[in-house]
């Protein structure tokens, strides 16, 4: 089978498409035909040896990945052969097949496509740790999400909005305010770091945000930063980016470039039965949007670029 690999470091023109052995399940596994991927922050993050978990090269890639099962192993006895799943991994999903425990496999729903369900596990997952596991947000709160225009931005407004709260989106320009009005934002701003507060106070009368989603890290992330004292409130959950010593031009490799509360997740086991679109209040009614999906084929043809 063929797979993009990491066989060194750096921006993702490194990286490569080769032939490597298919893989087979062993005790408790399953093989995955890869339809579509995702592809998403944390990913470049591995490319680029920017992220906080990296495996030994040479290995695959890619976190999310969505195809239909072909094998299973000894001891399987909820996923089977011909089943559409979804599947959420630390590394190894820019394959063409994949094979993981079958506690990581999720049921795909009949009116999912491939390329939806490799758009949705990773940001929406992270969206749902972040603002109702780690936030605590509660129904009728407000919440700010910066970066509303990615993906664990656009999924973080859909989640609170079905979650009944009050969603102000922070978005870097009209365009993906208007993406972030699509996906149910009450209130969207578009603030320089400097006059965010001032903005933040006016949409709320004065009273603040009571959680905030934070994606853009950078000034935004900043302790001191005035967004962080809006409402008062210490809800924060997201992204911090570590300023780089001015005598260190890019950190050693394997170097956690990324923490925070959001970072310290760890990938759900799914429970049995559940599928891809059923956690929540409403949940199953979001869509996820397709801009950072890919399917294998358009994947395979860089291999002569």
């Amino acid at each position: 089978m063929r797979a993009v690999l990491i066989t060194e470091f750096g921006p993702p023109s490194i990286l490569v498409v080769e032939e490597i052995p298919d893989p087979t399940p062993g005790l408790g596994e399953v093989v995955i035909e890869v339809a579509a991927v995702s592809i998403n922050f944390p990913d470049i993050m591995v490319v680029e040896a920017a992220y906080q978990n990296l495996p030994p090269r040479l290995f695959s890639p890619g976190k999310e990945s969505a195809g239909r099962v072909i094998a299973v192993g000894d001891a399987v006895d909820r996923v089977t052969v011909g089943q559409r799943a979804l599947t959420l991994v630390e590394y190894g999903g820019y394959a063409e097949k994949l094979v993981v425990p079958e506690d990581l496999v999720m049921a795909l729903p009949d009116g999912m496509s491939y390329e939806e369900a490799a758009a949705c596990g990773l940001v929406y997952s992270t969206a749902h740790f972040g603002l109702l596991r780690r936030a605590q947000l509660k129904h009728g709160e407000t919440v700010l999400i910066t970066g509303a225009g990615g993906g664990v931005g656009s999924a973080g407004v859909q989640l609170a909005k079905a979650w009944g709260a009050r969603v102000i989106a922070l978005a870097q320009d009209d365009a993906k305010g208007d993406l972030a009005r699509q996906q149910g934002a009450d209130v969207v701003v578009t603030s320089r770091p400097e006059t965010v507060r001032d903005d933040l106070l006016a949409a709320t009368d004065g009273r603040g945000v009571d959680v905030v989603l934070e994606m853009l890290g950078g000034e935004f992330s900043e302790p001191d930063h005035p967004r962080q004292r809006v409402g008062g409130s210490d809800r924060h959950c997201g992204i911090r980016l570590r300023r780089p010593e001015s005598n260190q031009s890019q950190p050693p490799a394997g170097q956690e470039h990324q923490h925070h509360r959001i970072a310290e997740q760890r990938l759900p086991r799914p429970r049995r039965g559940t599928d891809a679109q059923h956690d929540g209040r409403g949940l199953r009614l979001l869509r996820p949007g397709q801009g950072q999906c890919r399917d294998r084929h358009h994947l395979s043809a860089r291999e002569g670029q």
